[in-house]
């Protein structure tokens, strides 16, 4: 949409794209940047990551919980599964 907003306008690209113009005015702003979210969920997955390796791939979400708590950072079993099955741990 970028290249063709010379020739043709935003609001009808956007409709014959079904995407909408306020999305692309957004994704002109901010481009491709990763949400805070999602920078939050890569640094957990890295933790994760590292204590399941630490632990000879031996702990599970619960054991992994109380390591990250012991490090002074919280998260929720659910959190820590969804995390492990996401890496393909489970």
């Amino acid at each position: 949409m970028q290249m063709h907003q010379a020739d043709f306008k935003v609001s009808r690209m956007a409709s014959v794209l079904n995407v909408s113009r306020s999305g692309f005015y957004h994704w002109l702003k901010y481009g491709e940047l990763p949400s805070q979210r999602a920078l939050q969920q890569l640094r957990r997955d890295e933790q994760i990551q590292q204590i399941f390796a630490d632990s000879k791939q031996r702990y599970g979400a619960t054991r992994i919980q109380a390591e990250l708590e012991d490090k002074q950072q919280t998260a929720s079993i659910k959190t820590i599964s969804d995390s492990m099955r996401r890496q393909g741990y489970s």
